[in-house]
């Protein structure tokens, strides 16, 4: 019985993969919203929240949002789901790929849009 049950934890993604899945599916909510012309509020109201900020949590992947929702908001923004349940490297990881140095963006304390986060 344990063999299953430690082959299960071993799927699991660690802190690390999540934070950065969750980074990235942040990035490409942004990317799309802007690339659709729509509000926060815009996004927000297509899928049930009151408010743009709580809308707005996702795209700095502060909380992340259910399948239910991505579905609706890939549906919204016009990309396949794909792009936010197997979201891609973001533009900040692709640089920081062929350069093998941290982007000052990732690495500073700012979000997605050169904000500060703390």
């Amino acid at each position: 019985m344990q063999g299953p049950a430690l082959r299960l934890v071993a799927m699991l993604p660690s802190e690390e993969e999540h934070d950065r899945r969750q980074r990235r599916v942040g990035w490409w909510l942004l990317v799309a919203r802007l690339s659709a012309d729509r509000t926060q509020g815009d996004a927000a109201a297509a899928i049930g929240l009151s408010a743009a900020s709580s809308y707005g949590d996702f795209e700095r992947g502060q909380t992340a949002p259910t399948l239910r929702q991505l579905v609706t908001l890939a549906a919204l923004f016009g990309v396949p789901s794909s792009q936010f349940t197997d979201p891609p490297m973001t533009d900040e990881e692709r640089l920081e790929k062929v350069t093998g140095r941290p982007s000052q963006r990732t690495d500073s304390g700012e979000d997605q849009r050169g904000r500060r986060t703390g």
